[in-house]
């Protein structure tokens, strides 16, 4: 954009040389799902949390404000569903970053709490708290901290972090490309969702567990059902056994037999486990990252319900696709952004150049478009103003 008054804001590369690092298995399910590498998603750094009110790392689309994250508990403020196989890749991490899980593991175990053939729940109680509270004060309230997080990490973090689950390993605070990047991440979680439900499937039933039981552990992952008085209890003796069958109190070697079979199933296995569920979602994630990595600036494009704020003299900041990643932008790209009512590309940036002195470039059209600032006029309704 050329224009006396201007500011610097975030490029967007389409391929940047760093990938982003997956656990594990979920690193080679994608290696073979995806034809290349996935761009690594620079602004949302874990390690020094961008959200953090106040941090050095913040760059000027950290806002700060109502949304921002304690130090101590960063986006850590949700606990994840682990498969079979992912517990018993934990149980056998001897590594010090997984000490932490080891221990809440086996004291899950030992209480008989969450503990099923398929893997290791959220607690009950956990997860009627987080479907309440989660929208209000994820990342802000110590009562939704993950189980799995520890302080005993260098600056606080997960003693999962080498086996977490789909909805970990792809949730992301900030994107490279805004809402393009968000949705990809949520083509990549629900293809991941999928493969972990039908590997701990698999695996289950490759161990024994009879199809009566499974299907049966299957309708109750959902445990937002369980009347309070349940909250947190463990399963009666009876119900247990008859959960593990030859397993019960060698549950642990369930899970590591669990992580073996996992490890010696391949991708084409998976995908016929998976069956068409898993074969729809693999389309639609290719999709996604066919559009994460190309550029497209359509014909008609139009802004609506556009809400800003000033934060300097000449800098406004956008509130985008997410309340977690506004966008700062020079002011008087926000006075032109009206000129966009669904006219020819063309047509509108010569209006825009000759009324308001501002020439737009193919960059920042592709950043507002990427923001959902602008969007796409839809063939339907172009051809209703037609």
């Amino acid at each position: 954009m050329n224009h006396n008054s201007s500011a610097e804001g975030r490029m967007l590369p389409i391929l940047p040389a760093e990938a982003e690092t997956l656990p594990a298995t979920s690193g080679v399910w994608l290696s073979s799902a995806l034809p290349g590498p996935i761009p690594k998603e620079r602004i949302a750094t874990c390690q020094s949390c961008a959200m953090v009110k106040g941090a050095p790392e913040n760059d000027t689309q950290s806002h700060g404000g109502q949304h921002a994250f304690r130090a101590d508990l960063k986006c850590c403020t949700f606990s994840p569903m682990l498969s079979n196989f992912q517990v018993g890749a934990i149980l056998a991490d001897s590594s010090a970053i997984s000490q932490h899980a080891r221990q809440v593991v086996r004291d899950r175990i030992a209480r008989r709490v969450g503990v099923s053939p398929l893997g290791i729940t959220p607690l009950p109680g956990y997860s009627a708290l987080y479907d309440l509270a989660s929208s209000r004060v994820f990342g802000r309230s110590p009562d939704l901290r993950c189980e799995y997080y520890t302080s005993e990490i260098l600056g606080g973090g997960c003693s999962i972090w080498n086996h977490r689950n789909s909805v970990c390993a792809t949730w992301f605070c900030k994107h490279n490309r805004g809402k393009r990047g968000r949705d990809f991440w949520n083509a990549v979680r629900l293809f991941l969702h999928d493969a972990e439900e039908s590997m701990a499937l698999l695996c289950a039933t490759r161990l024994g567990v009879g199809p009566q039981v499974l299907t049966a552990l299957d309708e109750r992952r959902d445990f937002r059902s369980t009347i309070a008085a349940q909250l947190d209890a463990p399963v009666a003796s009876r119900g247990y056994a008859e959960r593990w069958g030859e397993w019960v109190g060698r549950e642990e070697e369930f899970f590591d037999q669990a992580w073996q079979v996992q490890s010696r199933t391949g991708y084409e296995d998976l995908l016929s486990a998976g069956g068409v569920r898993l074969s729809a979602r693999l389309t639609d994630m290719n999709a996604a990252y066919q559009a994460l990595l190309h550029n497209t600036i359509p014909r008609r494009i139009v802004t609506d319900g556009l809400s800003f704020r000033v934060v300097q003299t000449d800098i406004a900041r956008i509130a985008t696709y997410s309340p977690y990643d506004p966008l700062d932008v020079p002011k008087v790209l926000v006075d032109v952004l009206p000129f966009f009512a669904g006219g020819d590309i063309d047509d509108v940036r010569a209006h825009i150049l000759a009324d308001a002195g501002v020439e737009l470039d193919d960059t920042i059209l592709q950043k507002l478009l990427d923001y959902g600032i602008l969007r796409e006029v839809d063939e339907p309704r172009r051809a209703s103003h037609e």
